[in-house]
């Protein structure tokens, strides 16, 4: 099955946590208007028709799409803290429970952090793809083909694997 904008889209809302700042329209929306940033960072030539991707689309460029778009809504957050926190740390303790107000500035560089770890993936994602991309795909044994597992790939890019 081919690899859809909607497709990602509603994948990066429900790892996102369904949150309330942004909707599956709103993240299709902005992959569609920026697919040429997706082209440029890994020299391709994506073109999206119809919400489908021509050529195909690999799980590793999905994964980079993904990236790309995670960059977007982190500093989107951070300028959103900035704008709308306190100026300093304020904690009040009940017998009810800890109630926190975090400093903006703190706020916002959790968030950049965040944006820096993002952006260090997608560096290593985009060599990885460079580096891969003229390699065999497909290996043919006796007994059937070897695909590259897809699952295995977006765990080895998160540097879970």
């Amino acid at each position: 099955m081919p690899i859809t904008v909607n497709s990602i889209a509603v994948e990066l809302f429900s790892e996102l946590g369904s949150p309330s700042t942004t909707s599956v329209s709103a993240i299709e929306s902005w992959l569609t208007n920026n697919i040429g940033q997706l082209n440029t960072y890994f020299s391709t030539s994506f073109v999206i028709s119809a919400g489908a991707f021509t050529p195909d689309m690999s799980e590793e460029l999905k994964v980079g799409f993904k990236i790309l778009f995670e960059i977007y809504y982190l500093g989107y957050l951070m300028n959103v803290a900035l704008a709308n926190s306190i100026g300093s740390t304020l904690e009040v303790t009940t017998d009810e429970g800890t109630v926190r107000l975090a400093s903006r500035v703190e706020i916002a560089k959790t968030y950049r952090a965040l944006i820096n770890d993002l952006r260090a993936a997608m560096k290593d994602l985009k060599n990885y793809y460079l580096n891969n991309n003229h390699q065999v795909r497909q290996v043919r044994f006796a007994d059937g083909f070897y695909e590259r597992d897809a699952r295995a790939v977006n765990l080895f890019i998160r540097g879970l694997l």
